[in-house]
């Protein structure tokens, strides 16, 4: 399963200046990519708007992989610590982190995904239209990301059960494909 956010629920304004000029995001991008040490993570606090603000636990974020709630830290933070690390922030007054990819798992069947790569650089994916994965490789439950693709997380059927059952809003997954 593919983990995105749910648009139809709060959301972080970027064009507000408490959002956008005030926030130091080339730094955050330059620590998140691993360009800047951990050390130097500023004290990041943001505004959301929207109805159910409380009760959400996933803000997108561009050019990251969002931002998750102290709650689904919580949950299932252990399932998502070998390929990310937590960089604390502030969204209306509640513990988010960021999350910083650290490693990756190869388990993409390429020969039985469809993949579309670059034109000029036929070892470079542009985009992935279906996944097959490899049996045996996904331990469930499981949030990871692969190494094709640096946009998408990956959660398996036992992450989105957890999250179902503590009621954390803010997460709309989608079929990724098959395990074979």
């Amino acid at each position: 399963m593919r983990a995105s956010d749910d648009e139809t629920g709060p959301f972080i304004d970027f064009e507000t200046p408490e959002n956008g000029t005030c926030v130091p995001w080339e730094l955050i991008g330059d620590i998140l990519l691993g360009e800047q040490p951990a050390e130097l993570w500023p004290d990041v606090k943001l505004t959301a708007h929207g109805k159910g603000i409380d009760e959400w636990h996933y803000f997108s974020v561009p050019g990251t992989f969002g931002a998750v709630s102290q709650e689904v830290v919580k949950c299932i933070g252990d399932f998502m610590r070998e390929y990310f690390q937590f960089f604390p922030s502030t969204i209306s007054d509640r513990t988010f982190y960021f999350l910083q990819n650290i490693s990756s798992l190869d388990c993409l069947d390429r020969d039985r995904s469809d993949i579309v790569f670059f034109p000029h650089d036929a070892s470079r994916v542009m985009r992935i239209k279906s996944y097959r994965f490899r049996a045996g490789c996904i331990a469930d439950p499981l949030v990871f990301v692969i190494p094709e693709t640096t946009t998408e997380l990956f959660a398996t059927q036992g992450v989105k059960r957890i999250i179902e059952r503590h009621n954390l809003d803010g997460f709309k997954f989608l079929a990724a494909d098959t395990v074979d």
